[in-house]
């Protein structure tokens, strides 16, 4: 057969023990076994098993899943109803340096009590939402609950934005080591916006801006003893309020 070199068969050697090498190209995924000639020392591949053995590689389809396997599991994952639409946010939660001071600023801000006041938390309710707030350091670790009822996880800065917010040293920059975050509440009209607007002068609130909105909403801006910026804002700010 051309392309093979196929020696003669020695005197008292088996057919399957001679060893022969093939010119053609080799292909993936077929094993290369080596065998040894009685005649020769050298190893020499050859691209079919020995008898007996059980080749190396596996077919790529071997794993693949069948077409009604593949079927089942995309009818479960379609199955799954989707979730209900939110009806609205339920905690606002801003980190404070001292828990005392922002409740009181807070209950002046709002002209309410807080329905919960720890050295570790407070907070306010506020219609369908909730204003918490939370002392700096003291959120980090997850929160078992008692009976087993599960765990709140951690939350809060980590420890380098920590000890950057904690720190007392004097600085230029008005806004470093605060976090600075934003936050709106929501009032029916302008006329409502206007009141809280004329409420914060009298409280000494530090008023940061008023905006009036192309669709006719108004909003108000004020500072927190943190830095944080809190909005009060009315109909007409979206589309959807």
């Amino acid at each position: 057969m051309r392309g093979l070199n196929i020696p003669k068969r020695a005197a008292g050697v088996p057919v399957r023990n001679l060893s022969y090498t093939s010119h053609r190209p080799s292909r993936p995924l077929i094993p290369v076994y080596w065998s040894v000639s009685t005649s020769s020392t050298r190893k020499r591949p050859f691209s079919g098993p020995p008898l007996g053995a059980t080749p190396a590689c596996t077919s790529p389809t071997k794993n693949k899943p069948t077409m009604s396997q593949a079927g089942e599991k995309e009818s479960s994952i379609l199955s799954i109803p989707t979730p209900p639409p939110i009806s609205h946010v339920l905690e606002t939660c801003l980190m404070v340096k001292d828990i005392n001071n922002s409740t009181s600023f807070y209950g002046k801000v709002f002209n309410i009590e807080p329905f919960l006041n720890t050295p570790r938390m407070s907070g306010f309710a506020l219609g369908q939402t909730t204003l918490l707030l939370f002392q700096l350091g003291t959120t980090a670790a997850d929160s078992p609950m008692p009976d087993n009822r599960g765990t709140i996880p951690g939350h809060g800065p980590t420890k380098d934005v920590l000890d950057l917010l904690l720190n007392e040293a004097p600085c230029t920059d008005s806004h470093k080591g605060s976090l600075h975050h934003h936050f709106c509440l929501a009032v029916q009209s302008t006329e409502d916006v206007q009141a809280y607007e004329d409420w914060f002068h009298q409280q000494d609130v530090k008023v940061t801006g008023k905006v009036q909105w192309p669709k006719g909403g108004k909003s108000v801006y004020f500072a927190d003893p943190d830095g944080n910026v809190g909005e009060i804002a009315s109909r007409g700010i979206w589309e959807h309020y």
